[in-house]
This record gives C-alpha cells, sequence and structure tokens, in this order.
C-alpha cells in the first residue's frame, strides 16, 4: 500500500475507534430501583418486558447519541422487531422518511424534502442508518412545527380551524392539557435548568408536542404486532413518567414502559443520585466536557 494510502486508512481507523470506543468511557448508568451503577448489557436485560422504552435525551449531547446508538443496536439483536420513534422527525416527515428507509431515495433528497436542519439531524443520522440497513420502521412522532408553532400563539382551540387533511397529521382533537410536576416546574420558569418565558399557550404547545407523540406510538404498535417501540426523546417528554407517557396510558394502559433520562454533568462520575429520585427508572450522566453536536 502506498504511504499516504496506509496514512489515510490508519487516520480512518482511528477516528472509527474514537467514535465507537472511547465514547463508552464518558458515561455512567445508575439503577434508580436497585440504587446500583450498572452497565449498557445489564440495561437491556431490566429493560426485556418493556414496551416502549423512552430514551430521554439533551438534543446535543454527543454521549447521548452514542449511548442511543448502541442502545438500538443491542435491542435489534436481541429482539428483531424495533421500532425507532423520534421527537426529531415530524408527520409530515414520514413520507420522505420512508422513502429513504427503504432505498427508493437517497439522504440528500431526504434532507431537502424533509426540510431537516442539518446540525440537529446529524445527532440522529446514524440511527437511520442502523434502520435502512436493518429494514426497520421509524416513526415520525412529533407534530409538524407549524401547527407547534401556531399553538404557541393562539392556544389548542387555534387547531380546530384547520381542514381535515391538516388535521390528519395531527393526534385526534381536541387535546386534554394534562398537569403534573412538569407543568409546575414551567410555571415556576425552569426546563431541565434553563430559564423560559411562561405563557399557557406556550405550555400547550408542548403538551401538543406530548399527545403527537403518544398517538403516534399508539397508532403504530396498534397495527404492527410484536414490536417493540424505543422512543428518541427530549428528557422533558418522558422524566418524572410525566410528559408522553400519561398520554400513551390514556390510549391503552396495558403498555409496559420503561424510563431512561440521559444528560450530561459535571459529575457524571459520581452524582447525586438523590437529586434525581423519582426521575426516571434509568439515569445515565455523560461527560460534561465532551464536544457538543451543536
Amino acid at each position: 500500500m502506498k504511504p499516504i494510502l496506509l496514512l489515510a486508512a490508519l487516520c480512518f481507523l482511528h477516528n472509527k475507534s474514537f467514535t465507537q470506543y472511547s465514547l463508552a468511557k464518558h458515561y455512567t448508568i445508575y439503577d434508580t430501583r436497585q440504587k446500583k451503577e450498572i452497565n449498557i448489557q445489564q440495561l437491556m436485560q431490566l429493560v426485556a418486558d418493556d414496551d416502549v422504552l423512552f430514551f430521554g435525551e439533551v438534543h446535543n449531547d454527543s454521549v447521548g447519541h452514542y449511548i442511543e446508538n448502541e442502545l438500538y443496536r443491542l435491542m435489534v439483536e436481541q429482539y428483531g422487531k424495533v421500532a425507532l420513534s423520534m421527537e426529531a422527525f415530524s408527520t409530515d416527515m414520514q413520507p420522505p422518511l420512508n422513502a429513504y428507509l427503504a432505498g427508493a431515495i437517497n439522504e440528500r433528497a431526504f434532507i431537502q424534502q424533509a426540510q431537516v436542519w442539518w446540525p440537529f439531524y446529524k445527532g440522529y443520522r446514524q440511527l437511520l442508518i442502523k434502520a435502512q440497513k436493518y429494514h426497520l420502521p421509524v416513526i415520525a412522532a412529533n407534530a409538524p412545527n407549524r401547527f407547534v408553532e401556531m399553538v404557541g400563539d393562539n392556544g389548542l382551540q387555534s387547531l380546530d380551524t384547520l381542514d381535515t387533511s391538516a388535521k390528519k397529521l395531527l393526534p385526534p382533537l381536541p387535546i386534554a392539557v394534562k398537569r403534573g410536576k412538569d407543568y409546575e416546574d414551567y410555571r415556576a420558569g425552569v426546563i431541565n435548568g434553563h430559564s423560559v418565558y411562561f405563557t399557557d399557550s406556550l405550555w400547550q404547545s408542548l403538551v401538543l408536542y406530548n399527545a403527537a407523540m403518544a398517538f403516534n406510538i399508539y397508532t403504530f404498535l396498534s397495527a404492527r404486532k410484536g414490536f417493540k417501540v424505543l422512543s428518541i426523546n427530549g428528557v422533558f417528554h418522558s422524566n418524572n413518567r410525566l410528559g408522553i407517557i400519561p398520554y400513551l396510558r390514556d390510549l391503552d394502559s396495558t403498555y409496559k414502559t420503561g424510563i431512561i433520562s440521559c444528560f450530561y454533568a459535571e459529575d457524571y462520575k459520581r452524582p447525586d443520585l438523590n437529586a434525581y429520585e423519582g426521575l426516571a427508572d434509568f439515569i445515565i450522566v455523560t461527560d460534561f466536557s465532551v464536544k457538543r453536536t451543536f
């Protein structure tokens, strides 16, 4: 092999090794019920009976995206029939997403047709590549952004003005507004440690997110018996068994659900687990110092 080609090959292998393996040292998994540290293989055993596993993430967490890929790969190896449900994609993106997964269009065409924002998308790119390789479905679970913005400006009642074709992209109306600890945090002006400006209509736009993801997971599972669903969503949409979970429970209370909350913190090797009591079944704390995806 020519020296320059050998050097390129070594660089490729080094980069591949870094992305695949070095990030494995930058997170810790805790079973909050047993109050102990576990590894990802043990996590797999503990979620074996779950119909829907919610992976609550911070959207720009590089380590979190690495873990999602590992978890998805292991679930497919163990169970075979696993569907991804993704907050990152909305129901109007489902046709180009299906076309891309089927190989009918390439990635560039998918990005253009779905109008995907690249800095956000690149964190989920490997999941879609895996789904295409495995020939497994991906649920574009969120409500279209234009309707979320409509609700943020004018409240959920504004959805009543939409025509029939638009309403097909949404969960059944009217949507009940549920209020738990997540709502209390929102009223206090804090979400996931970030200050927010509170309005009732802005809260209702988050309600639309939750109801849409629940409905699309329910619709999928109703039609595709024997599948498990791995939901990739922001931590706010599943922490404390709130967000999506109450809406899914209203649709079918028989589903067994597992909750993972994954986030970065400076004390990722020895976090104060008492501070996260009740947050999720499993907590994955990632290295705060690792570069974000955006």
